[in-house]
């Protein structure tokens, strides 16, 4: 499940949150980017066709949101004989639409996107003033009551469309080879992704991408950064093929991911191994894993089940290295005291999600756990100090948070257990965490994996946390989810260094001239 309003432009914080981040939280919200409203098939097919005839001017703008990143856009003139123009936000994946109300007037150029179906209200209202005789504009953007300043320039042919907010992200042409990976799990369910593999000839090492909590692309995007995408392209360059791959219901891939457990997503990950030692330019003894948090827990129980081929090396991204219970518990009271909340409201809440959890752990059934969260919204709301919930108010948050915790994969990371399966695993483990992550604290996380580790003797481990980095490997102040969108860090370099060197080192990449 994905956080965020059905409205362009309504940008609210996406990714793996505290079980209880606010009333209406009580479990980890899936990570994700913000959610839009496709074009219908008739504006599609709309804007497909006349962008086909279009080869006249292409502008690339920012949107200026206030507290968040700014949204890049891509508009495209059509025609001007009437005036004519598509629009296409990569960030909120809106797809070249059609916009209407296009005009140009003298140095004044204003255009409306309206997404179908929406009110009035939703419309998206552009109004620029070009600069005399250059191609670059100013203006604004007004939409439900806001006004957000824009800027645009006129591309050259070309010339693609640069995400200055998000100055890591990679963009054509690459020096590595890209191709689609397809492939079938266990249960039949089509999974898609991207493999990257060097030019350099023979055969070459390969990392598979196992993403977080939630539906996630192949780019692993979270507040506008593309993560996956970053260090694909590191690895690569460096020598490592790397293969990222759609989550279940997102992008190329079919199925669900909530409706996935533990079991099915190790399946998806053994069908992706299996995939890759089937290509020609991969060697299938020098395939290992990369896990990002809860991909993390993945990780090491694909590396146990895993045969033909074997994991050769493991590196465990911000993973977990407590209980799922213990985590969430530590997540929740970290970002609410970075929040600083009162005692009482922490109070409140850490009672509530210590029922939550344990009615799950305990095999509690949907009925049971619903009454849990009645209870525990209620009292909520009642210490906020504001009016007492409606009938409908409550309904809708204990429903949001039904759909959070009632889940297959949600029940199977509230129950998971990291310690033991760590246990059992003797290839190569790289551990690292970011001091300041809150989803996954990681001075606490890492002792945890290395005790593990070193528990069940296995003789090749490195760990490393990272100081005043996040979640997503940021630099940081607090730590809080609302640092990731305004950060123009997507993946600190340093950490990107610390990667390729190990693998380099793991699969004898060093030792090549």
């Amino acid at each position: 499940m994905r956080a965020g309003l059905v409205l362009i432009l309504a940008v609210l914080g996406c990714g793996e949150t505290p079980i209880e981040q606010g009333p209406s939280s009580v479990a980890p919200a899936a990570s994700g980017s913000v959610a839009l409203p496709a074009p219908s098939a008739s504006t599609s097919a709309t804007a497909t066709a006349t962008s086909a005839k279009s080869t006249q001017e292409r502008w690339g703008g920012r949107i200026d949101i206030p507290g968040n990143a700014p949204l890049m856009f891509e508009l495209r003139f059509a025609s001007d004989q009437p005036f004519a123009a598509t629009i296409a936000i990569p960030a909120q994946k809106l797809l070249p639409t059609d916009l209407k109300d296009v005009s140009i007037a003298g140095e004044a150029m204003n255009f409306t996107l309206a997404l179908p179906n929406g009110a009035e209200s939703t419309h998206a209202r552009f109004s620029l003033q070009r600069a005399a005789g250059q191609g670059s504009a100013v203006g604004t953007l007004k939409q439900h009551g806001s006004t957000m300043q824009v800027s645009m320039r006129r591309l050259e042919e070309g010339e693609a469309l640069r995400d200055e907010s998000h100055p890591q992200t990679p963009l054509p042409p690459f020096p590595y080879d890209e191709r689609e990976a397809t492939f079938t799990s266990k249960d039949g369910t089509k999974l898609s992704g991207t493999l990257t593999v060097p030019k350099t000839p023979g055969k070459h090492p390969a990392v598979l991408l196992i993403s977080g909590t939630g539906e996630q692309d192949r780019d692993e995007t979270l507040a506008g950064h593309k993560p996956f995408l970053v260090i694909a392209d590191h690895l690569t360059r460096a020598g490592i093929a790397v293969l990222r791959v759609d989550d279940r219901g997102v992008g190329g891939s079919s199925g669900s991911t909530a409706n996935t457990g533990f079991d099915g997503k190790v399946d998806d990950a053994l069908a992706a191994m299996a995939w890759l030692a089937s290509q020609t330019p991969i060697d299938p003894d020098r395939i290992g894993l990369l896990g990002h948090s809860e991909g993390g827990l993945i990780g090491p129980l694909v590396a146990l089940k895993a045969s033909s081929p074997k994991v050769a090396f493991l590196v465990l991204f911000a993973a977990p290295g407590v209980k799922g219970t213990v985590l969430l518990t530590k997540q929740m009271d970290a970002t609410l005291k970075a929040q600083n909340v009162s005692a009482e409201r922490l109070a409140v809440g850490n009672a509530g999600q210590k029922k939550v959890l344990d009615a799950v752990v305990a095999g509690a059934k949907d009925e049971a756990l619903r009454k849990i969260l009645v209870d525990h919204v209620t009292a909520i709301a009642k210490v906020g100090g504001g009016p007492a919930l409606t009938d409908s108010q409550l309904k809708a948050q204990v429903d949001a948070g039904m759909l959070q915790i009632a889940t297959p994969a949600m029940r199977d990371f509230i129950k998971s257990n990291p310690g033991p399966v760590l246990e059992k695993l003797r290839c190569p483990v790289l551990a690292i965490g970011g001091a300041l992550d809150l989803q996954v604290p990681g001075e606490e996380n890492v002792a945890a994996i290395r005790a593990a580790l070193e528990k069940g003797k296995n003789p090749d481990i490195e760990t490393q946390v990272f100081p005043g980095l996040n979640h997503l490997f940021q630099p940081a102040k607090l730590g809080t989810m609302d640092e990731w969108a305004t950060s123009k860090v997507t993946t600190d370099t340093a950490v990107l260094e610390k990667m390729a060197s190990w693998l380099k080192q793991k699969t004898g990449l060093d030792k090549q001239p």
